[in-house]
């Protein structure tokens, strides 16, 4: 029989193991694992354990934000100029960097029409995100865009 383990006295989850908590272990409990609890875990982005019922703890940001696909480590650059391009943004992004100062706009620019890729947490989508006035979540949801064009 598998167990969810839970903090006695948090009620936060802790995972799944093959036994129940060992008597030393008086800071856990374990919840069978049924098909109602496990549906119940699954359905869940924080599990938490109140009064021996599985909860959900998490916020409702935090559920909206599991629903989020993950956020791509890289993406082709045409991708991204293209998702750019539909939000009538490249051009901003073209023009600032045009006026970069040598040696940077001259590497800038290259990059900018040459390069093949590029990483979300590069200097080029600093410098993107700061010309476009964007924050964290928005340059997330233009490389989650970019990643989803297939071809």
């Amino acid at each position: 029989m598998n167990y969810f383990i839970f903090i006695l006295d948090t009620g936060d989850y802790q995972g799944i193991r093959l036994s129940r908590p060992t008597p030393e272990e008086t800071n856990l409990i374990g919840i069978e694992c049924t098909e109602e609890n496990i549906a119940k875990l699954d359905s869940f982005v924080i599990p938490k354990l109140v009064h021996g019922e599985i909860i959900e703890a998490a916020t409702p940001e935090q559920i909206e934000q599991s629903k989020k696909p993950p956020v791509p480590v890289e993406v082709a650059l045409w991708k991204l100029r293209h998702v750019l391009a539909i939000l009538q943004l490249e051009d901003l992004v073209s023009a600032a960097m045009e006026n970069l100062q040598e040696p940077l706009r001259g590497a800038a620019i290259k990059l900018w029409n040459f390069g093949n890729s590029v990483e979300r947490y590069s200097p080029t989508v600093s410098l993107i995100k700061q010309v476009l006035n964007i924050d964290d979540n928005q340059a997330d949801d233009i490389f989650i865009e970019a990643d989803k064009i297939k071809l």
